[in-house]
């Protein structure tokens, strides 16, 4: 401070007194009389009713306010609120005048004064209480204060902390490990809810208590900033400069209004429902102030790098630079380019509240005939065809052949990533199953590869000549990707309605619910989310997530012994899974363990309804579950005890993996499946006490490490679980 002059030193007070909109007089009384005291209480409900159940806390009563959508989704107009409503707080209609802040896609805390609460619980128990919060958290909380805001992390990090309420140190989650969760977090605060004052006086109130707060060397609670809108543009502005940074959208807040106990039209949300690219076919001038300049974009909307007829103007989210209708402007957007934008609802044949977010110079433009993302479809047009061929000809060897051709197609129409060269298509049919021996080392020597499926894709993706698609062909193509819709359901959609791509069945199921059962109906819906690889930071909030259901299955159903495991590629710490795959266990009560499962899961909204659900009984549960707004595939199956290790390495994979080492169990006379383990062949009998007990020194395999005991190798983790290990070598026997 010595290097400030005193009219320095009070233009720095008079600025922060802005910052947090106080006078100069209120700041220096805040700042000289900092309470730091930690007399927790609980303030808010006033009389708050207490449930304890399943060892968890509920307050049964607390209430708080919630969110309408800006738009009404019905006729696409800002929503309207009653005139007696707007004369009440003498305000005009949103957004002019309004209050708007960014929407965080973090989690809902309500601070009571001594504890954190969930909104809503929703087993319709109430606001559940957290379940663990680290004491240094506790210790940065304002005693005796209520509060309304989020846990965030910060932008796209909702599955990050998604779980955060529900974790407990224990067996699973360490004190440490949950602390570190917390640590990187903060609680953004946006309301007071047991205020009566109006919506300004609350902010005044908030920014007093974030300056206490920092006073007393706490950082964890920061409020969340707002800004007056001066017009429609003002708003467009913000919610583009926000959402192109990553922002899920903003909020809007009455001024003067009070906080209201329920769902309030007071409190508008203006969020992206997703994002989408479209061709630029036409340049619309503008009007009013934006004469000269370009009003709106004429784009049609591109999907899977195809143009789709549908079309759509935008005409929101530019900057005055980027309307420039000069062509030597460097923001000048010209008819042909590629743009991206927000929306708010995407249905079959038409774009609703699109806002423009900038130009995609990475994306190509579907008009050209350049090389392409994925050859996915292409590839199994190509062998689909080939099959034909091999049953019409019937060559010598021909079944052989067709048998391979078959694998093939099953494996391509599955896969879920893109394949952009013959080295993707390799390593996919490797890692399911197929063996397709030095190949790299035969096409090095003669430049071609030996196996007649491999020169086929090289061919294809090389040449760009891809294979002609019959309307037949291409429903198949298409169709058949939407689980529970195969390649014979696929060509008879083709055939008695002619059906070819997925939106025109979309269609055809608006009019008639009958040409789909309910299973494919809701692979039909969730079909883009189910196709997209899910991240392991995901991956991690739902193996969180579904072991506290599974924690508490079990403290209801008390079964003996019970275990649970997340498989797959997720086990093998792979970055990303097709599908969220869970195995259970116990000793006993298997049936009153998934019977439950599926309750709560159902009861807790992560199966939304008894219509996402593929198949459920005593032993397995298929169905589709959501975390925040995207949907993903989910297995859970129930093995008994002797079958559960086997099961595990089965599941784990990876593909190439499992067949290298059942062909190493082959060799030393024994079969192994994911059953369990046989002497001679997969027919044969299975092993017993006698074959067991020399190798491990007890009767039974107990868990996965014994299989590999038994068969006289080190144990193999997870991650390490590739084709290629030479278990003769590291075999002990």
């Amino acid at each position: 401070m010595e290097n400030f002059s005193k009219p320095q030193l009070l233009n720095c007070i008079e600025e922060i007194a802005k910052d947090y909109s106080m006078t100069t007089k209120e700041l220096l009384e805040t700042v000289q009389n900092s309470n730091c005291s930690k007399d927790y209480k609980s303030v808010y409900p006033e009389n708050p009713i207490i449930l304890e159940k399943d060892s968890k806390t509920y307050v049964t009563n607390l209430k708080c306010m919630l969110a309408e959508n800006l738009y009404d989704s019905k006729t696409g107009n800002i929503i309207k609120i009653q005139p007696k409503n707007l004369k009440l707080l003498d305000i005009g209609p949103p957004p002019v005048g309004w209050w708007v802040s960014e929407k965080l896609d973090g989690i809902r805390a309500i601070w009571d004064g001594e504890k954190f609460l969930s909104r809503n619980s929703s087993t319709g128990l109430g606001s559940k209480v957290f379940s663990y919060v680290p004491q240094f958290i506790l210790d940065a909380m304002p005693a005796g204060v209520a509060l309304d805001g989020e846990i965030w992390k910060g932008r796209n990090q909702f599955n990050d902390i998604s779980s955060i309420s529900n974790l407990i140190p224990g067996s699973k989650f360490s004190k440490e490990q949950i602390d570190d969760k917390w640590r990187s977090v903060k609680y953004k605060v946006f309301d007071i809810p047991n205020s009566t004052l109006p919506y300004e006086e609350r902010m005044k109130e908030l920014d007093k208590i974030e300056l206490n707060l920092f006073n007393c060397n706490n950082r964890f609670v920061e409020k969340v900033k707002s800004v007056k809108i001066k017009s429609p543009e003002h708003l467009q502005e913000i919610y583009y400069v926000l959402t192109k940074d990553g922002a899920e959208g903003v909020m809007l807040r009455a001024p003067n209004s009070p906080y209201e106990y329920k769902r309030s039209k007071y409190l508008l949300k203006y969020k992206i429902k997703g994002d989408a690219e479209g061709l630029v076919i036409l340049r619309i001038e503008g009007t009013g102030r934006l004469k000269n300049l370009i009003g709106s974009l004429r784009v049609e909307l591109i999907k899977n790098g195809e143009k789709t007829g549908i079309f759509t103007n935008i005409g929101t989210g530019f900057t005055d630079e980027q309307r420039t209708n000069d062509p030597k402007s460097k923001d000048y957007i010209p008819v042909g380019s590629i743009v991206s934008f927000s929306y708010m609802e995407l249905t079959e044949d038409s774009v609703r509240h699109p806002a423009f977010r900038g130009v995609r110079h990475d994306v190509v433009n579907p008009v050209k005939k350049e090389k392409l993302n994925s050859y996915n479809d292409y590839i199994v047009v190509a062998i689909r065809n080939s099959i034909t061929d091999i049953e019409r000809t019937k060559e010598p060897n021909w079944q052989f052949r067709r048998k391979q051709y078959l694998k093939a197609l099953e494996i391509f129409t599955k896969a879920k990533d893109p394949i952009k060269t013959t080295d993707d298509a390799i390593s996919l049919l490797r890692q399911n199953g197929m063996k397709l021996e030095k190949e790299e080392e035969y096409y090095k020597k003669n430049k071609e590869y030996k196996s007649s499926i491999l020169k086929q894709v090289d061919y294809l993706i090389k040449t760009g000549d891809l294979p002609d698609q019959s309307d037949e062909s291409k429903a198949i193509m298409n169709l058949s990707k939407i689980p529970e819709i195969g390649e014979a359901k696929s060509r008879k959609l083709y055939e008695e309605y002619g059906v070819v791509t997925v939106a025109e069945l979309r269609k055809l199921y608006e009019t008639d619910k009958s040409v789909l059962t309910q299973k494919q109906a809701t692979g039909l819906k969730y079909l883009e989310d189910l196709s997209t690889r899910i991240p392991r930071d995901e991956m991690t909030d739902w193996n969180m997530l579904l072991y506290q259901v599974y924690l508490e299955v079990i403290n209801e159903v008390e079964p003996e012994k019970p275990d649970f495991i997340m498989v797959g590629s997720y086990r093998r710490k792979a970055v990303s899974s097709g599908d969220i795959d869970i195995l259970i266990t116990s000793d006993n009560k298997g049936v009153d363990m998934m019977k439950l499962f599926k309750e709560k899961l159902l009861e807790k909204g992560i199966i939304e309804s008894s219509a996402n659900i593929f198949a459920a009984g005593d032993t397995k549960i298929m169905a589709v579950v959501k975390l925040k707004d995207t949907y993903r595939h989910l297995d859970i199956f129930y093995h008994p005890r002797d079958i559960y290790p086997f099961a595990i390495l089965h599941s784990t994979g990876s593909a190439d993996f499992n067949a290298e080492l059942r062909s190493f169990f082959i060799s030393k006379g024994y079969s192994l499946s994911e059953k369990g383990i046989k002497r001679g062949s997969p027919k044969g009998p299975s092993v017993v006490s006698t074959d067991i007990q020399p190798k491990l020194q007890k009767p039974r395999i107990e868990e996965e490490k014994d299989i590999f005991k038994f068969i006289g190798i080190p144990f193999i983790e997870p991650e390490k679980r590739t084709g290629g290990i030479n278990f003769e070598k590291i075999s002990t026997q």
